[in-house]
């Protein structure tokens, strides 16, 4: 009876750690956030970090029946794909992976005591998620969808409206159903099923119209020639590794290490060896500048749990304005890409300070040595970069510029292999871009010529009046222009259906003081509502193709 007792206890003590509040979209930017209630969390007395170099070995949280993500098999080895990259991490950093099972109502509780040093747990992160832990990057993209009946003649999830849609008691789905339809202010008769078994049956005696839960447990049972699932989804599920609320060394460590896996080509091997006929995503892990080309080691990172001084809330609610780097104009002679940035950079601080209702005062000097010194609260469009770790804490990518090539609208050149023996454009503007280039053709096997462009407005003229150039090599940010000029005339190439269009990547974001808690779940609530409701896709539109404002959209978990 004691032990019956327990249990409950336990399982009301987790979900109550998981509740969330409400989700209410954003509807007329812009909107003043809200703020609920901070959650309750046991500080971290130290790093997991200093626990790993202790003792040598990290303990990893893990499911033994989450397939394909971890499952204990019949072997008795823990296979999947945080099981790999569990293993991955300990070759980098040359120490033992002890796994210890963890189910969903524990694992939480156990992260929390210090039971595990993170949770490898097919946790599936939201941008609003006020839990006790704190996510890593993500590692895999999934989707809640949606399964019909092959005959049914819907199309689009809106033409669900006023129909019953199924769902599997406590799954995801029921939350992520919730959310869909706040946002799009549709309503549908949601029934809750015990199992997937029994969803299928009403499914298929017509009790439900349709069946919600993630794409990868749908294509698992789906009939082909009886159900379809429908192409569009109502959220993507972002799974990430997750660590103790403010442990930012052991949260930097993951990062770093699932970086350095992705640029080493071991996270595709893990992908396709978990997920066949996939490809791991070129845009799931953002690889933040000065990466280097040495494994990981968690000598290197901080084991204390560092903190301000003050919250800059703090400061805000005494009335201080916001005070932010990185608002300084354009020169008047810069590149139009230059003068674009920095009005971006000033109008997504205007959106910050109207939606955290606060004055904005602008700080001059470099970003990361203002923050740490408390001169500033915020940066503006920094680049994501390692090398001021520790120093500083980053936001996900707000912004994505780099590399690449464009084209006349009719041309057959994809990619430098298709340039062979003909004329390619650099910009005088950017440094460099013409030794990257014939090195691109090099390894490619081609020879190219290259001519440099003095003048960035003239790239148009070169590729569709003059024809003087087969393609244009130059940063993202200054092909945005003469594409948005002529869209139906001038195109980016895309190398190949399956390869990273970008030759190089830059992730722009936001820096601020390391580990203010309360500050960040502020900034995450103001960016949240920018891109719900569409005013950061608007900001973005001159400066990032279309395509990937959504990759951004997703990155942010929102």
């Amino acid at each position: 009876m004691k032990q019956t007792a327990l249990l409950l206890l336990m399982t009301v003590l987790a979900v109550a750690v998981r509740a969330q509040p409400p989700d209410v979209p954003t509807l007329v930017p812009p909107t003043p956030v809200s703020w609920p209630a901070a959650t309750s969390v046991l500080e971290p007395q130290e790093s997991a970090v200093a626990r790993i170099l202790r003792d040598g070995r990290v303990r990893v949280g893990i499911l033994y029946n989450a397939p394909p993500f971890s499952l204990l098999n019949i072997r008795g080895v823990l296979a999947g794909m945080e099981a790999d990259i569990a293993r991955s991490m300990g070759e980098l950093w040359g120490v033992e992976v002890d796994f210890v099972q963890v189910t969903r109502h524990s694992a939480l509780e156990m992260l929390d005591s210090g039971g595990v040093d993170l949770l490898a747990a097919a946790l599936a992160k939201q941008a609003d998620d006020q839990r006790a832990l704190e996510f890593c990057q993500s590692h895999y993209r999934g989707a809640q969808a949606l399964m019909i009946h092959e005959d049914n003649e819907v199309t689009t999830l809106a033409q669900m409206s006023g129909r019953t849609l199924g769902v599997v008691a406590g799954a995801r789905a029921e939350e992520a159903l919730t959310r869909w339809q706040a946002a799009n202010g549709i309503r549908v008769n949601v029934r809750s099923h015990y199992t997937l078994d029994d969803a299928l049956r009403a499914l298929r005696e017509g009790e439900i119209d349709g069946l919600v839960d993630s794409r990868l447990t749908l294509g698992g049972v789906l009939v082909p020639g009886e159900f379809r699932i429908l192409n569009e989804v109502l959220e993507h599920d972002l799974h990430a590794l997750a660590v103790q609320k403010g442990d930012l060394a052991m949260r930097d460590l993951i990062n770093r290490s699932l970086q350095y896996l992705t640029v080493s080509g071991r996270m595709a091997e893990i992908h396709n060896a978990n997920f066949p006929g996939s490809s791991l995503p070129h845009d799931l892990v953002a690889v933040w500048q000065g990466l280097g080309d040495q494994a990981p080691q968690p000598a290197a990172f901080a084991a204390g749990i560092p903190g301000p001084q003050q919250s800059v809330v703090a400061r805000l609610e005494q009335g201080q304005p916001l005070r932010v780097t990185g608002l300084e104009s354009a020169d008047p002679n810069a590149a139009e890409s230059e003068k674009r940035l920095a009005a971006w950079r000033l109008a997504l601080a205007q959106q910050l300070e109207m939606r955290l209702g606060t004055g904005l005062q602008a700080v001059a000097g470099p970003a990361p040595d203002q923050l740490a010194a408390g001169s500033a609260d915020l940066a503006i469009g920094v680049s994501l970069d390692w090398q001021h770790s520790g120093r500083v804490e980053f936001s996900a990518p707000l912004l994505l510029h780099g590399e690449r090539l464009l084209v006349p609208a009719d041309s057959d050149v994809d990619n430098f292999r298709g340039l062979r023996n003909q004329w390619l454009g650099v910009l005088s503007s950017e440094p460099g871009s013409d030794q990257r280039a014939r090195a691109l053709a090099e390894s490619a096997g081609v020879d190219i010529n290259v001519f440099t462009i003095v003048r960035d407005e003239d790239i148009a003229w070169h590729l569709l009046v003059e024809g003087d150039l087969d393609a244009v090599f130059a940063d993202s940010l200054t092909l945005l222009a003469p594409l948005r000029s002529q869209p139906s005339m001038l195109k980016l190439t895309r190398r190949c259906p399956s390869c990273d269009p970008w030759y190089t990547r830059n992730w722009l974001g936001l820096a601020l003081p390391a580990n203010d808690p309360e500050f960040r779940r502020r900034l995450e609530a103001a960016l949240k509502g920018m891109w719900r409701d569409g005013s950061m896709a608007q900001l973005l539109a001159p400066l990032v193709p279309e395509e990937d404002i959504v990759s951004l959209a997703l990155q942010s978990g929102f």
